[in-house]
C-alpha cells in the first residue's frame, strides 16, 4: 500500500508547490518513518508538510494512513476526505477512508468508498477482501459471498482471500468448502498459523474425518508451530511438595461474556481456597459485567492482551504456577506458543476445544468417559484424564423464563428445534433432521441463530430440506435475539431440541434442558460428536443417545408420539437438570481438585 502511495507521490512531484527537490526531501523522511513504524514522528513530519502544502492530496493520503494505523479513525476519515477531494481517483485514499468508517462501524459510507476504490481499480483484491467484511458485518451473506469470489477470481491463491472466505464458508455451515481454501491459504505460506488453526478446528467437527486424520492434523500443525519453541529441559523454582497449596493458572481469552464462562465461573467462584490459588491470564480485551465478575473471584488476574507469547510464558513463569491450564486450544485467540515453551512444571487442557490440542508439551487434558472412551487415548498427544461424572458444569447467568406448557399440545404440531450456530449444521446433521421431519409428517422445524436473520441464508438452508422433499412452509428459520431473556422464551416454542451430528451443542443443549426441552443426540466416532452423550448422561437422560441415525429418527418419533409423557418431562426437566451432576458445582470443583493433586503428587514424586 505504501508502494503505491509513494508512486502517486513521485508522479505528483511537478505539480508541488515546494521546489521539488526540499519536497521530495521531506516526504521521502516521512515516508521512511512510516514504513519503519514511528507513527508519532512520521505524523509531526507529515503536518509540518502541511504547514506548506496544506491540500496536497498524496501527503494527506499517506498522514491520514499513518492516522488509521494509530487507531485514530475520526481524525482519519478528516483528513482521507480532504485527501479524496483533492484527488477523487486515489484509489489507496479511498480504500483507507473506507477502512477508517469500517473501523467506526459506519458501513454505508465504507462500502460506498470501496465501490468508487473499485471502480478506478477493478483488481483491487484488498478493497474486495474489505468490501466482504462490511457486507458480513451489515448481515448481507450474499454479498459477502460474492466480494469473496470476486477477489478469488483475481487471485485464486491469495493468501488473505482463502483464509477469510474459509472462515466465511466455516460459519456458514460448509465445512467441506472451507477446508478446501484453508488448503490453498496453507499452501500459499505453510508458516501462516491462522489458517492451519482453522483447519484443525473445522475439521475436528466435520463429516468424514476419524479420530485418526484429525489426529494427524492436530500433529502436524504442532510439528510446524510448536515443537521448536518446547525447550529439551527446563528448570522450575516449584518446591516439589505433595500436599501444600497449589497454584494454578488459566490462560484464555473468553474470561467474559462468552459460552466458556457458563462452564468456567463455578470452577473459579468454588476453589477450596485453602488447597489452590488461582490466577487468571486473560489474554482478551473486553471489560463487560461478566469479565468484571471473574476478576472478583480469581486470587490473581493479570491482563495479558498486550503481552507476547514470550513475556507471557515468562511472567506465568515468573509466577511460579504448578498448574498451568488452556481453556481455548484450537479456537480464536489462543496462546498455544506460550503452552509450548512450557512456562509451568505441569499443563493442562480443558473446555474451549474438548480434544488434543496435538502438543506433547501439554501434558494432560481434562475430559470424562463418554467423551474420551479408552479407545480414544491413541488419538491424544496429551494423557486423558478423566473426571468420574462429567466434563461439563453448567453454570446460567440471570433469570430463567418460566416454562411454557407443551406448545404441541395448544397447537397440535410437534415443532424440533435447534438455536446451534450454522457453523454446526452441517449438510449432513440437516440431512438427519430432514429424515426426522419426514417420519413424523405434521411436525415442523424449528431453527434460530444469528446467521439465519439474512434472507441469503435462510434460502441456503430451505434449499437443504426442499431436495430432500420438505417443504419450506415447514421451517421456522429466525434471527438473532438481543436480549437473553426473550432468546430463552423462544424455547417455549419448541416440543423437541434435536442436537447437530457431528459438532454437538454445549450451552444451547444446557439451556434447552433448562427450559425444559429434552434434547436428542447421536453419539458419533469422535470427541465433538460425543458433547451431546456427556450433557445428557450427566443431566439424567442417557436414553435419549441415539447411537447411529436410525436410532436418532426412532428417538424423535417416540417422543413426538406420546405428548403427555413430554408434557410430563417438561415440566420436571428443569427440576431434574438442576440437582443432576451437569450443575453439581460442589461435587465437580471438588473432582477437579482432585485430579490437580494427582498429578501434583504424581510430579513431585518424579522429581526425587
Amino acid at each position: 500500500m505504501l508502494i503505491r502511495l509513494l508512486r502517486q507521490f513521485l508522479s505528483g512531484l511537478a505539480r508541488s508547490r515546494v521546489a521539488p527537490a526540499d519536497y521530495a526531501a521531506a516526504r521521502a523522511h516521512a515516508l521512511g518513518l512510516h514504513r519503519e513504524g514511528k507513527l508519532a514522528q512520521a505524523e509531526s513530519a507529515y503536518r509540518s508538510i502541511l504547514v506548506r502544502v496544506p491540500d496536497d492530496a498524496v501527503t494527506l493520503g499517506l498522514f491520514g494512513h499513518c492516522l488509521l494505523l494509530q487507531g485514530r479513525f475520526a481524525e482519519a476519515v478528516d483528513v482521507l476526505t480532504r485527501a479524496v477531494a483533492g484527488d477523487p481517483g486515489a484509489a489507496d485514499a479511498l480504500f483507507n477512508l473506507a477502512v477508517a468508517y469500517k473501523s467506526q462501524r459506519a458501513f454505508a459510507p465504507a462500502l460506498a468508498n470501496l465501490q468508487k476504490a473499485l471502480e478506478l481499480r477493478p483488481a483491487f483484491v484488498e478493497a474486495r477482501l474489505v468490501a466482504a467484511e462490511v457486507c458480513l458485518a451489515g448481515g448481507d451473506y450474499a454479498g459477502a459471498e460474492a466480494q469473496f469470489r470476486a477477489a478469488l477470481e483475481l487471485q485464486f491463491d491469495h493468501l488473505e482471500a482463502n483464509h477469510n472466505f474459509g472462515v466465511f464458508l466455516y460459519g456458514c455451515g460448509r465445512p467441506a468448502e472451507a477446508i478446501e481454501c484453508f488448503r490453498r491459504a496453507i499452501a500459499a505460506n505453510p508458516a501462516f498459523a491462522p489458517a492451519h488453526g482453522y483447519l484443525v478446528a473445522v475439521v475436528s467437527g466435520a463429516a468424514g474425518w476419524p479420530p485418526a486424520e484429525i489426529y494427524r492434523e492436530q500433529r502436524v500443525w504442532a510439528a510446524r508451530f510448536a515443537e521448536a519453541l518446547t525447550p529439551s529441559s527446563m528448570h522450575y523454582a516449584n518446591r516439589p511438595e505433595k500436599f501444600r497449596r497449589l497454584r494454578i493458572g488459566y490462560v484464555s481469552p473468553d474470561l467474559c461474556t462468552h459460552p466458556i464462562a457458563n462452564f468456567f465461573e463455578p470452577l473459579l467462584e468454588r476453589h477450596d481456597r485453602a488447597g489452590y490459588e488461582s490466577f487468571c491470564y486473560y489474554t482478551g480485551r473486553s471489560t463487560d459485567p461478566v469479565n468484571q465478575r471473574l476478576r472478583g473471584l480469581a486470587d490473581g488476574w493479570i491482563d495479558c492482551a498486550e503481552l507476547d507469547d514470550i513475556a507471557l510464558a515468562r511472567q506465568i513463569q515468573a509466577d511460579r504456577i504448578d498448574v498451568l491450564v488452556d481453556l481455548s486450544a484450537h479456537t480464536k485467540g489462543h496462546r498455544l506458543a506460550v503452552f509450548a515453551r512450557r512456562p509451568a512444571p505441569l499443563q493442562v487442557s480443558y473446555l474451549g476445544y474438548p480434544t488434543s490440542t496435538g502438543i506433547a508439551a501439554i501434558d494432560y487434558r481434562i475430559s470424562d468417559h463418554q467423551i474420551d472412551p479408552d479407545s480414544a487415548d491413541p488419538y491424544s498427544a496429551e494423557k486423558v484424564l478423566r473426571l468420574p461424572a462429567t466434563y461439563y458444569c453448567f453454570r446460567h447467568f440471570g433469570g430463567l423464563p418460566q416454562v411454557g406448557p407443551l406448545p404441541a399440545l395448544e397447537n397440535g404440531i410437534v415443532t424440533f428445534g435447534s438455536f446451534n450456530n450454522l457453523t454446526k449444521l452441517d449438510p449432513d446433521t440437516l440431512a438427519l433432521w430432514a429424515q426426522v421431519l419426514a417420519a413424523v409428517p405434521a411436525s415442523r422445524l424449528f431453527l434460530k441463530t444469528r446467521s439465519l436473520g439474512d434472507a441469503q441464508m435462510q434460502q441456503q438452508v430451505a434449499a437443504h430440506f426442499s431436495r430432500r422433499g420438505i417443504d419450506e412452509g415447514r421451517l421456522m428459520l429466525r434471527g438473532w435475539e438481543a436480549q437473553t431473556a426473550s432468546h430463552l422464551a423462544q424455547y417455549n416454542n419448541v416440543d423437541i431440541a434435536l442436537d447437530p451430528a457431528h459438532y454437538n451443542g454445549a450451552t444451547t443443549t444446557c439451556e434447552a434442558l433448562l427450559m425444559g426441552v429434552p434434547v436428542v443426540t447421536r453419539r458419533g466416532n469422535t470427541h465433538m460428536s460425543r458433547l451431546g452423550a456427556s450433557l445428557l448422561t450427566a443431566a439424567g437422560l442417557p436414553e435419549h443417545i441415539a447411537t447411529n441415525d436410525e436410532g436418532f429418527v426412532a428417538l424423535c418419533v417416540a417422543l413426538a408420539g406420546d405428548l403427555a409423557a413430554l408434557q410430563a418431562l417438561r415440566s420436571r426437566l428443569r427440576g431434574q437438570v438442576c440437582a443432576s451432576a451437569l450443575m453439581d458445582e460442589t461435587g465437580f470443583v471438588r473432582a477437579f481438585e482432585a485430579a490437580y493433586r494427582t498429578i501434583w503428587v504424581d510430579w513431585c514424586e518424579r522429581q526425587v
